[in-house]
Parts: structure tokens; sequence; C-alpha cells
């Protein structure tokens, strides 16, 4: 047997995923994972489109293509970014296998091992899990609930001088929190000042429940390495195809793209041209599949995050914080320090599982060793496999909920659970 390698070696298993394994039965209720409502998907009109490609394309449907993406792809894109307020030119857009993939090839052409990435506290997992791989210092910044504070943003560029400052500034995950305009306008300044490369994650602002496109914070940007703007339709379209874009500024285009050939040479053709006819695809009515998926999936979400909510008021002890999103999946919270170490969410999920319900404590938000020091009561899933967690410290007093996913009378149900689980851990 080989060792792997040192970097990889650091990667943690993402908790979030070995959660998915406890959800294939009819009685487990979930609120860990991002993924939409299949339900809400606009499963017939994305029929057709991968239909039409098939019946309507020549032979070139299952040929090699480019690495950039599918031209018709990445112009659609681009009109999705310009109706964001940026900019975008199909010519900058690197179409990816998701956002994911993006990150993951970021992280090989821009950081050499021992390189420091800043992130917000918390931060989206699998974006640790990328810069981590490449041999990184992870860096985590704190934030307040408008984003990450500017001051602390500052000392931390000034400290660590990064390469990359990886920010998710719209419905956040895992907090559901945004920045404000001011906050966007004090972030811009000072990142402005230094040479590190702005990554700006935007998976979630098509799920504004307004209807209103929240600016970029790369908007207006200017500094002198710039900015990657990275969408995705995982979101809205679909998971399924794994369709994410990259705005890149020109002097990263071509090693982006270079990068892209080693690692999948290009994304799926029909996939992508499919994606493209959804994305431009008007209704007999005059209304966009785009917009009827987007319109539907807005006041469903809204409503169940209120639900959450409510329900989550009842249940919590005084002192509890919860986020209060305006779009997005998910919701946030924290627990006083004082119900140290009565609640400890690490522990908690245990009993949550035991009850059929799943939720994401807060630990598997942080940057931390991916050395396990602890295996929380060895739960086995059906496949036998246990998840691992370190003891750390940051997060074990926050739990993520996404909203998504259930029902109002299921989501319900589920509170009804995790209230008797919250409960014995009172006692």
């Amino acid at each position: 047997m080989l060792p792997l390698n040192r970097e990889f070696s650091h990667v943690a298993r993402s908790m979030t995923r070995d959660l998915l394994g406890y959800i294939s039965h009819d009685d487990f209720i979930s609120f860990a994972g991002g993924a939409p409502d299949p339900t809400l998907l606009d499963t017939s009109g994305i029929t057709e489109c991968v239909r039409t490609v098939l019946d309507d394309s020549g032979p070139d449907v299952f040929q090699y293509s480019m690495t950039e993406g599918e031209p018709e792809l990445r112009q659609a894109m681009a009109r999705e970014m310009q109706r964001r307020h940026l900019p975008a030119r199909a010519d900058n857009i690197l179409i990816s296998t998701g956002s994911q993939e993006i990150l993951f090839l970021l992280a090989r052409v821009i950081i050499n091992p021992g390189d420091t990435v800043l992130v917000e506290a918390p931060t989206y997992p699998a974006a640790i899990q990328a810069f981590t791989m490449t041999g990184a210092r992870v860096i985590p910044v704190p934030c307040d609930d408008n984003g990450i504070i500017p001051s602390e943003l500052e000392r931390a560029l000034r400290d660590y001088d990064p390469v990359i400052t990886y920010l998710i500034p719209v419905f956040q995950n895992p907090t559901g929190r945004s920045m404000s305009e001011r906050r966007k306008d004090e972030v811009r300044r000072v990142l402005a000042d230094h040479r590190s490369l702005l990554v700006e994650d935007d998976a979630y602002s098509p799920l504004a429940f307004d209807g209103n496109a929240r600016e970029p914070l790369s908007h207006t940007y200017e500094s002198e390495s710039g900015a990657v703007y990275l969408a995705s339709l995982s979101k809205f379209l679909s998971p399924a195809f794994r369709i994410g874009a990259a705005l890149l500024p020109n002097w990263l285009l071509q090693p982006m793209v270079v990068a892209k050939q080693v690692s999948t040479l290009h994304g799926s053709v029909i996939d992508q041209r499919a994606a493209a006819l959804w994305l431009d695809r008007v209704e007999p009515d005059g209304v966009s599949s785009r917009d009827r998926a987007l319109n539907t999936m807005r006041s469903t979400y809204q409503a169940r995050c209120n639900a959450l909510r409510t329900e989550l008021l009842d249940i919590v002890p005084d002192g509890t914080h919860i986020t209060d999103p305006d779009g997005g999946m998910f919701v946030w919270i924290d627990f006083p320090d004082e119900l140290r170490p009565q609640v400890n969410t690490l522990s908690l999920i245990d009993d949550a599982i035991e009850h059929e319900i799943a939720f994401v404590p807060g630990t598997e938000f942080f940057p931390h060793d991916s050395q396990p020091t602890s295996v929380y009561r060895n739960v086995e899933r059906k496949d036998s496999t246990t998840i691992n967690a370190d003891t750390k410290l940051e997060g074990q007093l926050s739990i993520r909920f996404s909203f998504a996913g259930n029902s109002i009378p299921v989501m319900k149900t589920g509170m009804e659970r995790f209230a008797t689980v919250l409960q014995e851990a009172l006692r």
C-alpha cells in the first residue's frame, strides 16, 4: 500500500455527504441537504429540451467538444450574469461541472503549498476541501449578520497575504445571511488594496424571495488580481446536470482552460445544449421556463423558511440566535455559550439520527484538522460506514437547517422530533 499525497491526507471527509446515507427510508426527515426540492423542478420542460437536442442535433452532439463550454451555453450564462448586474461576456466564461470543479481548478492553478486562503467563518465546507487539497492554509475570518467584518478582513489580509479570498455574499451557505450594500462597498475597498484574488460564489442569489437580483460583490470591483464570479444552475435547473459557470479575468482564463483540459476535457455536450435551450425557453403564455421555475421556488421556500423559523423559535432556549434570510435555502442557529457542554451539536446529531431526523452540525463549516480524534458513537449507516468528526470548538453550538426540501407538514413533524432531542440534551 502506498502513502497518500501529503496534502490530500489533510482533506476532511464531508459529513454532509455522509448524512445522505441515512435518509433512504420514508420515515427519515432530513434538514441536512442543500438540494432543491425535486417536485419544484421543471422536469417536463427539461425533458423536452433534452429530446430537442437529441432530435435536432447532428452527430457532433455525441463527440468531443470545446473545453471552454458549448458556445450557446456560454452566451446564455452571460445573459444570466447580466441579469445580476454583471457586465459579463461569453468569451470570459468557462463552463464547469458545477461550481465545485471551478474551486478545485482554481486551487490547482493559483495555490502553492503553504499559501493562505481566507474564508468566512463559517463557510461552504467543499470549498475548504478544495483549498486544503492543494496544501493551503485556510483561515476563517469572523462575520456578523451583515457578512464578513471589514476590520477583521483587513487584519487577515495584512497578516496572512492570502492568494485567494473566498466569499459567499448573498444567502450564504451555511448561514443564509447576506451582505448589505454598505458592507459590500466596505469589503470592496478593503480588498482593492491587496493582491488577493476575490472568488465570489453566487449559487443562491436567484432564490431571492422578492425576485430582485442582488448586486454581486464583484460588480464595480477593481483590483490588481481582479475577481472570479461563480454561478450555478444546480439550485434551479437541476443538480444532476452538474453545470456551473465562472466569469474569469483575462489573465486567468487560459490557465483555467488548460487545467480543465487536464481534469475533464469538457462537460457533457448534451446537458450543456439542453441547459442553454431551457434558459431561453418561453412557454405558450409568454413566461420563460426559468422564471416560472424560480417564481415557484421563491414563494415555496419563503413559506417554508417562515414556518421553520416559527417552529425553531418555539423550541430553542432563550438567547439562541436564528438567522432570518430573505432568500436561499438555509437557516443557521447559534445556541448561547452558557449551554456548553449540555448542547454540543456534534454529539446532538447522534440522538437526532436515532429519532430519524438529520441536520448538519456547525463544526462542518469551519477549517480543521482532518485527522479524526473521535468517532461519535460510531453511528452506522446502511453501508456500514461511520461518520467521523473532529473534536474542535468552532461550530459546536451551531446547526445548519435547510428549509428547501420538506413540505411544511413534514417540517413540523421534523421539528417535533428535534424538540424531543433538544429537551433530552438539556435535562
